[in-house]
């Protein structure tokens, strides 16, 4: 984008608002705002220690009754920092065609509770990488946060390489599956997840399939969008937590009985 070029960066800032008001898991921000404790992306990789009390926070909160409550408490950690860098730079992309720098140092999360997600994730300077872009766009930059994120991360559990990049998979495509909800075209959002996910179109990186958007018919005849994991989060260990309704383990009827409860 030319320098001055204001176009690219008012895309990018009204997509940020509508995903931080429709979203209510995930605060999103331009830049971060008053509250203490936001920490740049960039120094969570460079002190992974800072990840390390986050896994250890989160097998205090989940660890009752398991047995090994690391192996959780790594699966979800992993999981909820990739959503929160994914999410927005995903809804940025469907909703406005805009793609942002997503260079460790132009990021910063804001920790929840002890052993929770991420509360909030900032972009700290508006200025989108491409505007108008393709998925080869977004994946470059999908690609190179994961990359940085997965060199630091590897130390600090047993998951295996194909592992940790299914849960960069899974991650892009549930930010295609919110964005979808966000915008209200599923549909486009299914396409667009499958377009960047396509290996043979261009996706370097190393995760076990591409997208698994699909829709689901509930027991009333109802339709919705969903989708099945590749990795796995290790919730379903937790004495009394079921497994999630997008985990292989969950067969179809499952799903399309517990799919009655959804919007």
């Amino acid at each position: 984008m030319a320098t001055g070029d204001t176009t690219g960066t008012s895309r990018l800032t009204a997509a940020l608002a509508e995903v931080d008001a429709k979203v209510s898991w995930l605060q999103v921000r331009v830049g971060t705002d008053d509250r203490p404790g936001w920490v740049p992306c960039s120094d969570l990789l460079a002190e992974p220690d800072r990840l390390r009390r986050w896994q250890q926070q989160t097998a205090d909160a989940y660890g009752v009754g398991e047995v090994d409550p690391s192996l959780t408490a790594a699966g979800l950690v992993l999981d909820w920092y990739l959503a929160a860098v994914v999410s927005p730079a995903v809804a940025a992309f469907h909703l406005q065609r805009v793609v942002p720098d997503l260079a460790p140092s132009r990021l910063s999360l804001l920790p929840g509770p002890a052993g929770a997600p991420a509360a909030a994730v900032a972009l700290l300077r508006p200025e989108p990488v491409a505007v108008d872009a393709d998925p080869y766009a977004l994946r470059e930059q999908l690609g190179d946060h994961a990359e940085a994120f997965l060199a630091a991360y590897a130390p600090l559990t047993r998951f295996g390489r194909r592992t940790r990049w299914a849960a960069v998979t899974d991650a892009v495509d549930t930010a295609f599956l919110t964005a979808g909800w966000v915008s209200g075209r599923q549909r486009q959002a299914a396409r667009e997840a499958a377009s960047v996910l396509d290996r043979a179109s261009g996706w370097r990186l190393p995760g076990p399939g591409g997208s698994t958007l699909h829709e689901v018919t509930d027991v009333r005849g109802r339709r919705h969008w969903t989708r099945r994991r590749h990795g796995c989060c290790f919730l379903y260990r937790i004495p009394g937590i079921d497994a999630c309704l997008t985990c292989p383990r969950v067969s179809d009827e499952h799903r399309a009985e517990q799919a009655v409860g959804w919007d």
